[in-house]
């Protein structure tokens, strides 16, 4: 009954009692239904929720992003900016998304956001003045995370994501221009719908072509009548006024 109560009021605190430590946590692409999880720069994690049992609030949680043929040779930094992002080209790996365990609780509501998108940040690439940028991926991959806790005397550690592989853009001189052949249905559909617009455009013209015709005429041949009617007359110095007697 004591367990029971225990468990009780844990759940009614909000707090999950299947919390676990860093070292058994593997992070992962978020399964939530959300458009652009991996994109041809970024990749949206599950936040480690729970996870931080032996990790202090006031310690700093880091994520280190690794190629993954590089990944299991990278040793644990002893300062965050052993990695920066600026030299990710060289080390192939670096720390970003730094934040304290407190920020990763067990409790959530249903409008907290519970998910990290890698790779947001542009206007920190070559600043070396932001060694933890979070700066696009340079290429698809494959790339692994892990999450780490730098200490004095200890670095705690999450285990290695699976291989992240993010979406590759074609080349653009492989796309093939050309039209492309379609089908016969296709073309006999095209063909008769080209002779229908033919019949069609020629039977608008005809219709126009009668109708100004039979306008146009009637006002030409009114014409010619009114051309036709033309009355004479005479000046008065065209005829010798006969003169009067004396």
């Amino acid at each position: 009954m004591a367990f029971m109560a225990t468990v009780l009021v844990l759940l009614a605190a909000g707090v999950h009692v299947d919390s676990q430590t860093l070292d058994s946590y593997i992070p992962h692409i978020t399964n939530r239904d959300l458009e652009g999880k991996v994109t041809t720069s970024t990749f949206v994690l599950e936040q480690p929720r729970c996870n931080f049992t032996d990790v202090g609030e006031d310690e700093w949680i880091w994520l280190l992003v690794a190629r993954s043929s590089a990944a299991e040779g990278i040793p644990l930094p002893k300062v965050p900016k052993n990695l920066p992002y600026q030299s990710f080209s060289t080390n192939s790996a670096y720390m970003t998304l730094e934040t304290a365990a407190v920020n990763y609780p067990c409790a959530t509501s249903p409008d907290e956001i519970t998910i990290l998108r890698v790779g947001t940040e542009t206007s920190c690439i070559k600043d070396a003045s932001t060694p933890n940028c979070n700066g696009p991926l340079p290429d698809p991959g494959p790339y692994k995370v892990r999450f780490i806790v730098i200490r004095p005397d200890n670095t705690t550690k999450s285990n290695w994501s699976d291989d992240i592989i993010l979406i590759q853009g074609r080349d653009y001189t492989t796309i093939n221009t050309s039209p492309r052949r379609g089908n016969k249905g296709m073309i006999a559909l095209t063909s008769i719908l080209s002779v229908l617009m033919a019949i069609l455009l020629a039977s608008f013209i005809a219709i126009l072509i009668y109708k100004c015709s039979d306008n146009c005429g009637n006002a030409d041949i009114a014409s010619i009548r009114d051309a036709a009617t033309v009355t004479r007359y005479s000046t008065h110095h065209m005829y010798n006024h006969p003169t009067s007697s004396s």
